[in-house]
């Protein structure tokens, strides 16, 4: 019952945030995904990849479309690897899952990918 609430309100504020424009559009499929994401990892403490990996190529796609630059893939790949070197060093605390989702959160955020993780 929380999900769908979870994911309207934020559906929501991305339409306050950006209007009725393409933008809300990506931004409000992100919010989705991670919802989807959130709500399964809390439950099976897995982070799928047949929602996370799709769902950075769809909000990459969109971006680059949107606001041609290499800013969605370089903040992507930057802060994936920055998980991946955590992971590497340290197995225990954290997963490939969690690389992952930092990909996801880097092509749909950008350079300012370091404030969101």
């Amino acid at each position: 019952m929380l999900r769908p609430v979870a994911t309207a309100l934020l559906v929501a504020a991305c339409v306050l945030r950006f209007g009725l424009t393409w933008d809300a559009a990506v931004g409000a499929f992100f919010c989705a995904a991670l919802v989807t994401i959130s709500a399964t990892d809390a439950e099976r403490h897995i982070i799928p990849n047949r929602i996370v990996l799709p769902a950075a190529a769809i909000v990459l796609a969109a971006n680059t479309i949107l606001h041609p630059s290499v800013e969605w893939t370089v903040a992507g790949l930057g802060a994936a690897l920055g998980l991946l070197v955590a992971a590497l060093a340290y197995p225990a605390g954290m997963g490939m899952g969690d690389v992952k989702l930092a990909l996801l959160i880097g092509v749909a955020v950008g350079f300012t990918v370091p404030v969101a993780l």
